[in-house]
């Protein structure tokens, strides 16, 4: 995937001229001033423009455009455990000048070396246990990681962009542990709620089968009351003075 295919150092003779740009790419000059100029394909820079501004350094940029695949690990929140992550994306060259200018002469050299950092600083805010969240967000979030700016920066338009998260069989066994242990305490939970519940129920019969105790004990002790004073009347009729 080599993007600058050359850099030449060129002369500047009587007798010397510049070749016609290949129409897969783009000649990029540059001079000691730090001054760029671009050349179409099938154009070439006259003579005069060459002496005019001292171009000492001729590059050939190729206008390809570049599939990247990568899969790997990334670091998770959990010491130890890591997410693995597989991305893909179609590059290709929009600035070819800026290209020159950062000296991305591979391009798959320059995404392997910083694909790991643009999807880590968002796989460390995660732990395993919570990958459904971070399988979402990588979906989501491909387009706007720092990949996209920094490869604009260095001349490149990335598009079809693809991420996708997924766990090894070490971390997926860890994975399912940790929602069997999640599971068993929210069960747990809701038998402990269950029973705290029914033993509200039985306290709250208890209260009114005591209080219809109380009830009947009351209206008892009144019948007995009543009874007596009854009594005692029929026996004073009875036994008059």
């Amino acid at each position: 995937m080599q993007v600058i295919e050359s850099a030449e150092t060129i002369s500047t003779g009587m007798f010397t001229r510049e070749p016609y740009c290949p129409n897969d790419s783009w000649f990029v000059y540059k001079n000691a001033r730090g001054k760029y100029h671009i050349v179409e394909s099938g154009n070439r820079i006259s003579q005069i423009e060459l002496k005019a501004d001292n171009y000492s350094t001729r590059y050939t940029v190729k206008k390809n455009s570049y599939t990247y695949k990568n899969f790997t690990d990334y670091h998770s929140m959990d010491p130890g455990r890591d997410f693995q992550i597989s991305v893909q994306a179609n590059v290709s060259v929009s600035n070819p000048i800026a290209v020159v200018q950062h000296d991305i002469k591979n391009i798959q050299e320059y995404m392997a070396a910083n694909t790991k950092y643009w999807f880590e600083s968002i796989t460390v805010n995660y732990k395993i246990e919570e990958f459904p969240q971070l399988k979402d967000k990588i979906h989501h979030a491909v387009a706007n990681t720092n990949m996209i700016k920094e490869l604009e920066k260095r001349g490149f338009t990335a598009s079809q962009l693809q991420a996708e998260a997924s766990l090894g069989k070490k971390e997926w066994e860890f994975y399912e542990k940790q929602e069997t242990i999640k599971r068993d305490a929210a069960l747990e939970l809701t038998r402990l709620a269950e029973e705290e519940k029914i033993r509200k129920v039985e306290a709250q019969i208890k209260l009114q089968e005591e209080q219809v105790q109380r009830e009947r004990e009351r209206i008892a002790s009144e019948e007995t009351l009543c009874l007596y004073s009854i009594s005692s009347i029929l026996e004073t009729n009875r036994n008059p003075a």
